[in-house]
C-alpha cells in the first residue's frame, strides 16, 4: 500500500485482517476503500462488510449487503 495507496487488493486483505481482530469499524474503512477501488466484478467484498456491519449490530445494512452479494453471486459456496 506504500507504493500504491489505491491498491484495493491490499486494502481488501486489511480489511479481513482487522475483520480477523474483531476491530469492526477499522475493517469496515478498509472495505468501504477497497470497493470504491475494486472492479465491479468482485463482489466478495459485499460478503465481508455484512460481516464487519453485523459485527457492529447493524443488521438492516448488513442484510443489504448480504441480499448485493447474493444478486452478484447467487450460485457460489459462500451463498449458502
Amino acid at each position: 500500500l506504500a507504493l500504491s495507496p489505491r491498491a484495493w487488493q491490499g486494502l481488501f486483505e486489511l480489511g479481513k485482517a482487522y475483520l480477523g481482530n474483531s476491530d469492526f469499524r477499522t475493517a469496515l474503512r478498509f472495505f468501504d476503500q477497497s470497493l470504491d477501488a475494486a472492479p465491479s466484478g468482485f463482489p466478495a467484498i459485499h460478503l465481508f462488510r455484512a460481516h464487519a456491519l453485523l459485527g457492529l449490530k447493524d443488521s438492516a445494512s448488513g442484510i443489504h449487503e448480504l441480499e448485493a452479494y447474493l444478486d452478484s453471486e447467487p450460485d457460489s459456496p459462500q451463498s449458502t
